[in-house]
């Protein structure tokens, strides 16, 4: 089993400990290469996340479930010349065909806020070319059939897709390799009739990741990053987040990921919830890295009730900082169960201290904790956390 961490970013802000390696360039769609004829753009983007491009890729959550699905956007527009009468119709979007164990990718839902104020809806059986926007979930949800998108020269359309993503991988959809979506747009409403392609452009983005990795040598420190936002202009709640592991005796691979599994419990966090949140992975099938020190630092753009506060899944137990009484205390952390099924242990990190310890704080040598709360000269905050050598995690800030 993986050495593993999960932390979350909440009302307190909550820690994560990921690894975040360089977002390479995605690759653009197959089926429709850059054109200046009829051209249109589909930028595939993650939950809070902004700009994407094809080398700022979705940064979406891996192990996505029907129950517990994963989200991403998809803008569609039409770069068209105005007053043209070229329309964008339609749209057929894969998604991308991952070599790795079931399950893969597949999209379980949509949904877009149209021009009168309601919803996006599936398709009816049979489809009017006069009605509103709708999809259609094709092949078993790996194709997704947009109709009646009807976008006029210079409009666009942003669409939530609720999806099963694959489980954090080392070689599947990580930053230096990711996962690509394909798409066929058409001017009719109904996606007939032949001829009346349209053509994707250069500011189009199919790519998409669910894992930064690296690989730690033996007696060698290491480190990763991975975001989908955390500065002062990008949605609130939004992360972005580095681990730093010190040198050991094995060599490990780090894979971090954001959003992996159902959100951490508030009740067992002092009431602590965060947008997003953070897990890490050491892993070698030996001992995992078991005298690895790990270090994370978990940038958030504040939102309304925050408080910089560090979250922590972990498989042992530790002392958390309990702030839902009276009073601030220090107490065993609460019981859990980790994205994988296995018993954890959850609750807000106490601060690190130096013996004599002072109240509320902890000896970060033998258990986690804070060692850092920074607010930025832009607003955001920085929370640095401490895992000494034993502890995995999921987490937030």
């Amino acid at each position: 089993m993986a050495r593993r961490v999960r932390t979350r970013a909440g009302v307190s802000g909550l820690f994560a400990v990921l690894f975040f390696t360089v977002v390479l360039a995605s690759t653009a769609s197959a089926s429709n290469t850059a054109n200046s004829n009829k051209p249109y753009s589909v930028v595939l983007c993650g939950t809070d996340q902004a700009g994407c491009t094809a080398t700022n890729p979705a940064v979406i959550g891996p192990g996505g479930t029907a129950t517990n699905p994963s989200t991403l956007t998809v803008t569609f527009a039409n770069k068209n010349k105005l007053g043209s009468g070229i329309k964008l119709g339609s749209d057929n979007l894969d998604v991308p065909n991952v070599n790795v164990p079931s399950p893969g990718f597949s999209v379980t839902g949509a949904s877009a806020l149209l021009s009168d104020g309601s919803q996006m809806m599936p398709c009816p059986t049979v489809l009017s070319q006069q009605g509103p926007p709708c999809f259609y979930l094709l092949g078993g949800g790996t194709r997704v059939g947009f109709r009646n998108l009807n976008l006029s020269a210079g409009a666009t359309i942003t669409i939530t897709m609720s999806a099963v993503t694959p489980l954090p991988s080392a070689t599947a959809c990580t930053t230096t390799s990711p996962c690509t979506w394909s798409d066929e747009a058409k001017q009719s409403n109904d996606f007939s009739g032949t001829g009346n392609d349209l053509n994707s452009d250069s500011t189009s983005a199919y790519g998409t990741v669910t894992a930064a990795v690296v690989s730690c040598p033996k007696k060698q420190a290491c480190r990763t990053a991975l975001g989908n936002g955390g500065t002062s202009t990008d949605a609130p709640g939004s992360i972005k987040a580095t681990i730093s592991t010190s040198s050991g005796k094995t060599a490990v691979t780090q894979i971090q990921s954001l959003d992996f599994g159902a959100p951490l419990d508030p009740a067992k966090c002092s009431g602590v919830f965060s947008a997003h949140y953070e897990y890490g992975a050491l892993s070698n099938g030996a001992d995992n890295g078991v005298d690895r020190t790990i270090t994370t630092s978990i940038t958030t753009t504040v939102f309304p009730g925050y408080q910089q506060e560090f979250c922590l899944e972990t498989g042992k137990p530790f002392t958390q900082k309990v702030t839902s009484g009276v009073f601030p205390t220090l107490a065993p952390a609460a019981s859990t169960t980790q994205p994988d099924g296995s018993p954890g242990f959850q609750g807000l990190l106490p601060d690190c201290g130096t013996s004599p310890l002072q109240p509320l704080q902890v000896d970060c040598a033998k258990n986690p904790g804070v060692q850092q709360r920074v607010l930025n000269p832009d607003g955001t905050t920085t929370t640095v956390a401490v895992l000494p050598p034993g502890y995995d995690f999921r987490a937030g800030n």
